[in-house]
């Protein structure tokens, strides 16, 4: 898969392609019906499939906000490739490209750029200054062009838009479980190994691989939830904690995750990628020590639970 990046779109020249453009922060089902779409005319027409994504939430600079994203740049290149996409372009999403016309977007990004042949977009998707391009316009362009047009229509779950902007409130509210439904894959981050103040293991008998709390992108409620860990290629049953300690002390915020069932040697420094299946129960403080492992291992206990019924790391 080709990746091209902000200052390397302006020597694009592409011909042939099949494109899909959208937001795709979180890749979620609608999405990928829309990029499926894309790789599924470009084998049928002889083409590239070619997806068109924004590095920031264009909301960052319309309303002057900041919106963290659900996936980071790099795990939404992951999954693209896994949909057998052939090339991404991603721009950032800046003042100059919000002032670009609908015509300039049309002429000098599908045409002159991308080469399009094929283009396929959501049924909310506008494009152009203030949003001017809408699926009319599209239809237009693209029929006096002979371009082929697929708009996917509404994708709905339990009589709910499948949206990004639900898919955020679900995680950050702790409700892992549904966003798994929405995204058809479970959410998760990733991060680098770092050394904690090894409570877990000398205090408790829970030793844990720790990661910074993620800045960039969004993080679940504070809480305790069974996860799958990624570690060097090999995925493990676990359980995580999302926040601070209080019955050990909270000078400590992050994303602590104990292994079930796995002896490890030296983690610090390794990639880890944390997978959250459901929700457990928000962090408490316990009288002592004792009270805590007594709940770490009922917690423990339902996960594994939790995986024998599903057989998921298998």
């Amino acid at each position: 898969m080709i990746v091209y990046r902000n200052n390397d779109i302006e020597n694009i020249s592409l011909k042939n392609t099949a494109v899909a453009i959208g937001e795709f922060d979180t890749l979620h089902i609608g999405h990928r019906r829309i990029i499926n779409k894309a790789v599924s005319n470009a084998k049928a027409m002889g083409l590239k499939s070619l997806v068109f994504m924004f590095e920031n939430n264009p909301l960052d600079i319309v309303l002057n906000t900041k919106v963290k994203p659900v996936n980071s740049i790099d795990k939404r290149i992951e999954i693209l490739e896994g949909l057998g996409v052939d090339i991404v372009v991603i721009s950032k999403f800046d003042k100059k490209i919000m002032e670009i016309t609908k015509e300039e977007f049309f002429d000098n990004y599908l045409i002159e750029k991308f080469g399009a042949k094929s283009i396929s977009v959501g049924f909310n998707f506008s494009f152009g200054r203030k949003g001017e391009g809408d699926a009319s316009y599209l239809e237009k362009r693209c029929e006096d062009s002979s371009i082929k047009l697929d708009i996917t229509p509404e994708v709905t779950l339990s009589d709910k838009t499948v949206s990004s902007t639900r898919i955020r409130e679900l995680i950050s509210t702790g409700d892992v479980e549904t966003a798994a439904k929405l995204l058809d894959r479970y959410f998760s981050i990733s991060g680098t190994i770092v050394k904690g103040n090894q409570i877990g293991g000398k205090l408790l008998g829970f030793p844990t691989a720790n990661i910074e709390m993620p800045e960039n992108t969004i993080v679940p409620e504070y809480g305790v939830y069974i996860t799958r860990a990624f570690i060097n290629g090999q995925v493990y049953p676990s359980i995580t904690n999302v926040g601070d300690k209080p019955t050990v002390g909270k000078n400590y915020t992050g994303v602590e995750t104990h292994i079930i069932g796995s002896e490890f040697g030296e983690l610090y420094g390794k990639c880890i990628e944390i997978e959250f299946c459901e929700h457990i129960r928000k962090i408490s403080s316990f009288e002592n020590a004792d009270a805590l492992i007594n709940q770490l291992e009922k917690d423990k206990d339902k996960a594994i639970k939790y995986f024998e019924e599903r057989r998921k790391y298998e």
